[in-house]
This record gives C-alpha cells, sequence and structure tokens, in this order.
C-alpha cells in the first residue's frame, strides 16, 4: 500500500502537471509544463518499471526519492518551473476556448486542439501508472514469500540473524542442524552431527540460501509455518520474533551412518526404507561435505564437474543393471508370460531383434530354469522374457513402480524413466528388461533411453515384494514440534501403488532369497537371517562399472529394505557393503 501511495502521488504531479500546462496563456508555456512534467514522470516510470522489471532497468533515479543531491535538487528546480508556468494561467473560464481575448491568434495550436492532446497525453501518465501498481502488486503480495526469501534480501537477512530457527533431529535424537545465540543477540547455524546425513539437512547460508530440508521446511524452522497452538499462530500474524519449529526426521543414527560408511571414499548412493511404512531409515550420498564449510566450498566451485553438494541418492540417475531384472521378473509371474521353471536357453550371445545380447563376462549357462537365471544374473534370458512381455507392458509394468513419474518427496527428486515403448525396437526391449539403457541409432528417437533409475526408486521396487506388492510414498520427516514441545505434524504412511500380487511377491522373495543363498548374492548374506535380495553390474563404457544390490530382510517378515549403487566399483561391492547396512538395521531393530 505504501508503494502504491508513492506511485499515486507522482501521477497526481502528473495531473497538476499537466492542468498547468492547459491553463498556461501561451504554446511555449505550455510545451514547457508538458515536458517538465514529462521529464519526473517517465524517470518515476522507468526506474520503477525496470525495478520490478516491467521494463528494462536504466541508470536513473527515482525523483524525489532516492538519495542523491544533484536529483533532488533538480527535481526542485523543475517544480519552480511549473509553478511560474502557472503563474501565467489564463483562468478557469477561458483556459480551453477559442475565439476570446485570451486566444493568441499567432499559436500554432488552438487552445481547444491543445486541449485534446493534453487530455490524452494525461491518459497515457495514468495507464503506465496503473502498470506500475499492477506490477508492484503481483511481485508484493503475490510474489511476497519469494523475494522474501530471496538470499540477497538484506532485509530478510536481517530479521533472520535475530531468529532462532528450530533444530533437526533424527528419529533417535541426534541433533543434526541447530542455531547458537551470539554476543550481540544474532544467531548462527551449527551442524553438531558433521556430515552425518548432510544432503538430507542440506545447509542454511545468508549468503547462498538453503538446500535439504533446511529449505523444504524453511518457513516451518522460522516458525511461519506449521503451528501447533493458536498463540503460534497469533504471533507469526503480528510478526512477534519467536523460535522457530523443531523437525524430526524418520532417520536412524546409527543405520545412517552404516549407509554413509558403505559408501566409503566412492562415488554413490545408499537408500534404507521401512517396507511397511515408506520411512526413510538412512539415505546417504558419496562424495560428501561438513554444511559448516559450504560456503567456502560453494566460493572454490567444483572443477570435476561432480559436485559433493548433488544428492545422488534422489537426484541422480544410474542405469539399473540387472537389479531391474526383479521388477522384469514379477512382470513375466504376473502376466503369465512365464512361471520360474520356464526352461530357456541361455548362451554366452543371442543374437535378440537382429543385434547381439550378451551375458556379463560371456558366460554360457546352457539351458536353465527362469529362477536359475535369475541367481546368475543371464542377460541372454531375461531379454527374451523381456521380449515375450513386449515394451508397451515392461514400460507400463515399470510405471506403476513409479518410472516416469515425478514422486512427491521432500528433497528434490529426479524423475527415473523408462523409454517410449513405440520407439523400443525388439532389441532396445531386450536391453530394457536387463536394465540397461540403450539405443539402436535411431536419429528420429525423441524419449530417453530407458531404464534410467535413481536408488531411491529402485529402494521402492524392492520394498513392492517385501511389502506384499504394495509400495509405500516413502517420506523423510517423522513430526514438528514447536519451541514448548508441542506436536503440530505427525507423518503417516500413505500407499502409492500396488503393482503386483501379495502371491507374485511371495514368488519373487523366493527366488531373490535364491540369488543371496546360491547366485550371484551371496556377499549379502547373514548368518541366521533369510536375505532377499538381486545384484546388478550397470555397463557403463568405463574401465569399471557401477555396482548395484536391492534387497530386504528378513525375507519372510521384512522389516528393512537397502537399495544400494557404487559407482565404478567391482562386480559384487555393493552386495558385500549392503550386508552392513542391513546387519545394522537389524541389530538397531533387534532382530540380531
Amino acid at each position: 500500500m505504501g508503494a502504491a501511495g508513492i506511485l499515486l502521488l507522482y501521477l497526481c504531479f502528473a495531473i497538476r502537471g499537466i492542468v498547468t500546462a492547459a491553463r498556461a496563456k501561451s504554446d511555449v508555456s505550455s510545451f514547457i509544463a508538458v515536458g517538465l512534467t514529462s521529464i519526473i514522470v517517465l524517470q518515476a516510470f522507468i526506474i520503477v518499471g525496470g525495478i520490478t522489471r516491467l521494463i528494462p532497468l536504466t541508470g536513473i533515479t527515482l525523483p524525489f526519492v532516492s538519495q542523491g543531491g544533484s536529483s533532488l535538487l533538480a527535481g526542485f528546480i523543475i517544480v519552480g518551473f511549473l509553478l511560474r508556468c502557472g503563474d501565467e494561467g489564463t483562468g478557469v473560464g477561458t483556459e480551453m476556448k477559442t475565439g476570446t481575448a485570451s486566444f493568441n491568434p499567432n499559436s500554432v495550436l488552438g487552445r481547444v486542439s491543445l486541449g485534446k492532446r493534453l487530455t490524452n497525453c494525461m491518459r497515457i501518465f495514468a495507464v503506465m501508472f496503473a502498470l506500475l501498481v499492477a506490477s508492484l502488486t503481483v511481485i508484493m503480495v503475490v510474489q511476497a514469500d519469494y523475494y522474501k526469501n530471496l538470499p540477497g534480501n538484506n532485509h530478510t537477512m536481517a530479521r533472520e540473524a535475530q531468529t532462532e530457527r528450530g533444530t533437526i533431529s533424527t528419529y533417535d535424537g541426534v541433533v543434526l542442524a541447530q542455531s547458537v545465540k551470539n554476543d550481540n543477540g544474532t544467531y548462527d547455524r551449527v551442524y553438531p552431527a558433521g556430515t552425518l546425513a548432510s544432503h538430507i539437512v542440506g545447509y542454511y547460508s545468508q549468503q547462498y540460501g538453503t538446500s535439504g530440508i533446511e529449505a523444504a521446511y524453511n518457513s516451518t524452522l522460522k516458525g511461519q509455518q506449521n503451528f501447533a497452538t493458536l498463540t503460534d499462530v497469533i504471533n507469526a500474524a503480528s510478526g512477534i520474533n519467536t523460535p522457530g519449529n523443531d523437525v524430526t526426521l524418520t532417520l536412524n543414527s546409527k543405520i545412517q551412518q552404516a549407509a554413509q560408511d558403505a559408501l566409503g571414499d566412492s562415488a554413490g548412493a545408499c537408500v534404507v526404507l521401512d517396507p511397511e511404512t515408506g520411512a526413510v531409515l538412512g539415505m546417504a550420498s558419496a562424495p560428501t561435505y561438513d554444511a559448516a564449510d559450504v560456503e567456502t566450498l560453494l566460493e572454490q566451485g567444483d572443477s570435476s564437474g561432480s559436485s559433493a553438494l548433488i544428492n545422488r541418492a534422489t537426484q541422480a540417475l544410474y542405469a539399473p543393471g540387472s537389479t531391474f531384472k526383479v521388477l522384469t521378473l514379477a512382470t513375466a509371474l504376473s502376466d503369465g508370460v512365464a512361471t520360474e521353471d520356464s526352461v530357456y536357453s541361455s548362451p554366452s550371445s543371442m543374437d535378440i531383434g537382429g543385434a547381439k545380447v550378451s551375458n556379463y563376462g560371456d558366460i554360457d549357462y546352457g539351458d536353465i530354469t527362469l529362477a536359475r537365471a535369475t541367481e546368475v544374473s543371464s542377460n541372454v534370458v531375461f531379454g527374451q522374457v523381456g521380449v515375450q512381455i513386449g515394451a508397451d507392458k515392461l514400460v507400463s509394468a515399470a510405471e506403476g513402480y513409479g518410472f516416469n513419474d515425478l514422486i512427491s518427496f521432500d528433497l528434490p527428486l529426479v524423475e527415473s524413466v523408462m523409454a517410449d515403448p513405440a520407439e523400443m525396437s525388439e532389441w532396445e526391449t531386450a536391453w530394457a528388461a536387463d536394465g540397461q539403457p540403450v539405443t539402436g541409432g535411431d536419429a528420429a528417437q525423441k524419449s530417453e533411453p530407458g531404464p534410467q533409475a535413481s536408488a531411491l526408486q529402485m529402494a521402492m521396487v524392492a520394498s513392492a515384494i517385501a511389502n506384499d506388492g504394495s509400495i509405500q510414498t516413502p517420506y523423510i520427516v517423522d513430526s514438528i514440534y514447536n519451541a514448548n514441545g508441542e506436536k503440530s505434524f505427525t507423518a503417516s504412511s500413505k500407499e502409492y501403488s500396488r503393482p503386483i500380487s501379495k502371491e507374485i511377491a511371495n514368488r519373487v522373495t523366493d527366488i531373490m532369497v535364491g540369488v543371496v543363498q546360491e547366485g550371484t548374492g551371496t556377499a549379502a548374506a547373514i548368518s541366521g537371517i533369510d536375505v532377499a535380495g538381486k545384484t546388478g553390474t550397470a555397463e557403463t563404457g568405463k574401465e569399471l562399472d557401477d555396482s548395484w544390490f536391492i534387497g530386504f530382510a528378513p525375507a519372510d517378515n521384512p522389516r528393512v529394505v537397502v537399495a544400494i549403487v557404487i559407482e565404478e566399483s567391482s562386480e559384487r561391492d555393493a552386495a558385500l557393503k549392503a550386508q552392513n547396512v542391513l546387519r545394522t538395521a537389524l541389530e538397531v531393530q533387534g532382530l540380531l
């Protein structure tokens, strides 16, 4: 309202200037009055319109408002000239008439003609300032939150420096982020747990803004959202500076640490889920960073092209490799394309769709059942199964697990993709069933080659098998409390989809148990616990391929799901690292 009021004052100035021009005795005085008025009005329009991005910004000052002696002096000189023109006014009764003593026969323009032009000029001024008021309304009302939260907003920065943001903690009470008060009354954001869950917590910086939970729950942490009591609402509405709300995550600190330890110095991601609820028990990404040093990291930049700030668990897409065969297997069993005992030929390589599909390591397995093909991860067999399923059904089945869908999540999540089935050749379909995205070199292909998946997406695939065919929507915030410990929010589980039946899920589970006991996943075995899993090797063309593992335990009553991908690693490295994560999770839950 204040900004609109200033614009209306400029409009009033324009009206008075035009009236002065209309009443001036001579054309020269009229033109001078219009010109001087236009200088002020256009200057105001250009600077306000430029700042609000209504028009391109130029380097001039806002009359009577901008700090600067010369600008202010020039403005008042113009006002003085306008007053002088007004002194020569002809009077209300005669200013617009012709053929009277007041009419100057030597004028270029008659008074009536001049009056019409001045009226049109005033209309233009009115439209210009109406546009400015509309632009300001959009910025200061519609987009108010956006501009308030800009990291470079000095007013916001000063206010937030004196605001105690709420804490961010794990489910078992480990504080990941908190505000510490300084002697001058301002607060610093600190991260007591160091790099623990740094990609989830994110960072808070007055210079660079926010990320992670710090960004997603920025208003909540400042106490401007998720109110627990009526007092909280009143305090926020009246602008009273109160401590922010505390956010409790679903993470368990021990499971989170195990997930991070599993990655170690290798680039990759690890996701641990509760299959019954969708709660994220752990989510790690490597390389990692310390939020306390984020400003230094951002200032230095990253010349390697693989920023430590990227959360690879949610923001990176990988070829899922043979872990995708779990989805292919479930689809084949559901559609009746094959059974566990269906026998396929599995030579070291086979032409499918006019091109070669080969087993990893060029191993010849002979004639084997589909169950055994899963245990040894035969590309040739699953390529044949993929062709039997068909591109349409394979893509449709993948979409039931979350592919080609931007799943709602508290953190930025990239969409896992499958290709357009209309563009998939038989050979591409065979490799897609193996989890290896390829293209046949068709320049007309418009869709991304699929499948390409995030670690979270493959954890959801494993969850569908672990949870009797039902996928629960993943979530990472468990609850929110105000500064007095009063709860304002508690998360609840919600089914995302049910891509397969319980019977199919149980049959796939039995085969996945065989993978860990007698197949490629033996490194994930835990003594005394049946682990169901599937390894994967995504061929990247680099010296070493990406190593995958997805699985869950205990197989007969799954309590934890893990998906891990390690970039450029040995074939079964992911299974070995996943075993440690599963073991820790089972110990935390009292099952070991």
